[in-house]
């Protein structure tokens, strides 16, 4: 399973050894043939021709196995008009890994479960005026601070320490630093502020609402990860190792009236 090989990966470079994929003993014509693509980014960016020498590699996050709770119909719960399919849904096909090829195939038949049901929704009108003044005083009171920290380096310092803190390999000490991180960083949220103020394509804006939005999103996940005692598919910890049936259920994760909890 590929979190057994991720760790086995992950261990040695915490050794301060290298691993490489070797792909020589394919040949060029077999490689051309099935990633060309790879061949093309490993020249372009790392300077290493696949074809002569051993491509080094190292773990890294690409696909998220959770996400928007959804009923049968793919219809968010608790989220009138919305409906969610792919990787931003927890539909339930993956457990706690995926397998290979499986994205693509619950993209293409979710997706179409998905945009039928909300073809076929009766629309209702609904008045959003007080959400709609709210967002309104949110984005002025954003473009109007002074903060001089930067939403895209601090986000990029986030990525990094939830890499560390909270991937591959977790436990209670290390998720409980993040979580005392992540409360910091977001006591300090009024220091960071878009450098442009213009109300258009604002990209800065953009940064910083993405930025607090994974300021919540990474406390969601280090929260769940620890009120989950065990160690299952892709989430494994050092200090509980094992699978405990107890946990044998999804983790749902909720937001009410400015209070965050966990529970199955």
């Amino acid at each position: 399973p590929r979190d057994e090989v991720v760790r086995a990966i992950f261990s040695k470079i915490r050794q301060g050894e290298r691993v490489y994929l070797d792909l020589r003993h394919l040949g060029e014509k077999r490689l051309n043939e099935l990633m060309p693509q790879e061949l093309h980014l490993a020249r372009l960016h790392a300077g290493i021709d696949p074809l002569k020498e051993p491509l080094p590699i190292a773990p890294a996050a690409h696909y998220s196995m959770g996400g928007i709770a959804v009923d049968r119909d793919l219809s968010a719960l608790g989220l009138r008009g919305l409906w969610a399919a792919g990787e931003c849904a927890e539909a339930g096909i993956h457990g706690a890994n995926r397998l290979g090829g499986n994205s693509l195939l619950e993209i293409v038949a979710f997706g179409r479960i998905a945009a039928k049901n909300a073809l076929n929704s009766p629309v209702e009108p609904v008045e959003h005026t007080e959400e709609l003044e709210s967002a309104k005083r949110r984005i002025d009171a954003l473009l109007q601070r002074k903060g001089k920290l930067s939403p895209h380096s601090k986000r990029k310092i986030l990525g990094k320490r939830l890499y560390h803190d909270l991937g591959i390999v977790r436990d209670r000490e290390l998720m409980e630093d993040t979580l005392s991180y992540l409360g910091e960083l977001q006591s300090r949220l009024d220091q960071v502020a878009p450098q442009d103020p213009s109300r258009w394509h604002n990209q800065a804006l953009i940064e910083l609402l993405e930025y607090e939005n994974s300021l919540l999103l990474a406390r969601a996940l280090c929260e769940s990860a620890l009120h989950r005692r065990e160690s299952r598919g892709a989430h494994w910890r050092s200090d509980f190792p094992h699978e405990d049936s107890e946990f044998a259920k999804p983790t749902l994760y909720s937001l009410e009236n400015g209070a965050q909890k966990s529970e199955e």
